[in-house]
């Protein structure tokens, strides 16, 4: 984030021949992608504003250079500040309807967590804002008028269902620490199903998934206490993560294309074929996938 809002302010992108690259204002898949290119053959790249007025960058960029200064003890006055590709945003989500409202009856949601079809394949920035103020403004409104009518709590068998699911979780054996599979989780996501993708790596990430998911019944939790217990939510969230990690490689897996933050080494064209949102649902406990038309 510090290289998006310094490049708008002029910083410049360079290699480790001080070198640009690429024109700083592109748009963000095809910076990504001249950086990634730059770090897979082994250079490096910086974010460069030694150019820029050093009261320009107190004014203007005061909270990135303070950041590069905690973080990296790099002054960006005066020094090159290396940077990396991230992911940090999701443009797709739960679908909702023009309310917000999910199908899941007294459910809404708004902002990063949900589709809003105003991203398409390549998020502008700014983008955000309007999820989570106009939108999240809406999504307030629409939940405080449902919840007028709403008597009592439905969908008891769900909420029965998860509050067994935590207990089991504590009573999984911990033989395995979850902690350092979920590093490797990471680590394996960006290298097979990151920036630019191709057959045998999402395959190779979807078996992956699949080994994970049968270590599972090994893991688990060491702390056991029942209030605010971090160990817990981390392990619910480590949950979340495979289960996201599979459906976005399978659903890259499907769209043979090359569409805006999506690269496919094999299919480097957009087609129009593939169009369309994809989608994942459960039904039956079983994971689907597929495509679904924009409206």
């Amino acid at each position: 984030m510090i290289s998006e809002s310094a490049r708008g302010e002029g910083a410049y992108l360079v290699d480790s021949k001080n070198k640009r690259f690429i024109n700083e204002l592109n748009s963000r898949d095809e910076i990504t992608k001249a950086i990634y290119e730059k770090l897979i053959n082994k250079e490096k790249v910086y974010l460069d504003l030694r150019h820029l007025d050093e009261s320009k960058i107190n004014k203007l960029l005061p909270q990135e250079k303070r950041i590069a200064l905690e973080y990296t003890n790099i002054d960006i006055t005066k020094e090159l500040l290396p940077i990396n590709p991230a992911a940090h945003y999701s443009m797709g989500g739960i679908k909702t309807d023009k309310n917000f409202k999910t199908n899941i009856e007294n459910l809404y949601a708004c902002g990063e967590v949900a589709q809003s079809s105003i991203h398409g394949a390549n998020r502008l920035g700014g983008n955000s804002l309007i999820e989570i103020i106009t939108f999240g403004k809406k999504a307030g409104i629409s939940a405080s008028n449902n919840s007028k009518n709403v008597k009592d709590i439905k969908n008891i068998e769900y909420i029965t269902s998860y509050k067994n699911k935590i207990e089991n979780i504590y009573n999984l054996p911990n033989k395995i620490n979850f902690y350092e599979k979920k590093d490797l989780l990471a680590n394996k996501l960006f290298e097979k199903v990151g920036i630019i993708k191709n057959e045998n790596d999402l395959d190779d990430f979807i078996n992956f998934i699949d080994n994970l998911n049968s270590q599972l019944p090994n893991m688990g939790i060491l702390d056991k206490s029942k209030i605010y217990n971090r160990n817990l939510v981390d392990f619910l969230e480590f949950l979340n993560q495979i289960e996201i990690s599979k459906i976005i490689a399978l659903c890259s897996k499907q769209r043979k294309e090359s569409r805006g933050s999506h690269n496919r080494l094999e299919f480097k064209n957009i087609s129009n074929e593939y169009e369309k949102y994809s989608y994942a649902l459960i039904e039956n406990e079983l994971l689907k996938i597929g495509f679904e038309e924009i409206s």
